[in-house]
């Protein structure tokens, strides 16, 4: 597993996640910008998840539920990119997002839970 931590703001002011995390097929990370939270990944193909569930906490790290479902586009790209906005408003503080991997087999798995800091 490779993992990136860190935070920063891009040149267009967007405030950037403190996580990123990747492993042999799936890239994940957050951006908070005027007010809107962003959840952004790529898959890397081949892949069996035909589906991502993306899920969301308020308070940490256990207490995810369910707010999406994103269905795999049927591209020959070698990676896809995949965006969901969180219309949520949530009050200062950190929120957590994971997704859950699911296969055309109904087999899943979770990819690492990344934090968003809202100021």
């Amino acid at each position: 597993m490779l993992g990136f931590k860190g935070s920063g703001t891009a040149e267009n002011g967007e405030t950037l996640g403190s996580e990123l995390k990747a492993d042999s097929h799936l890239l994940l990370w957050t951006k908070h910008c005027q007010g809107k939270k962003r959840l952004i990944w790529q898959q890397i193909s081949p892949s069996p998840v035909n589906t991502f569930l993306i899920e969301r906490s308020l308070k940490g790290a256990d207490d995810f539920q369910e707010i999406a479902r994103v269905t795999v586009s049927d591209t020959n790209d070698w990676v896809s990119t995949y965006h969901y906005e969180d219309l949520l408003d949530s009050p200062a503080g950190d929120v957590f997002y994971r997704l859950k991997c699911v296969s055309d087999k109904k087999r899943y798995q979770y990819s690492d839970i990344v934090r968003l800091p809202i100021p």
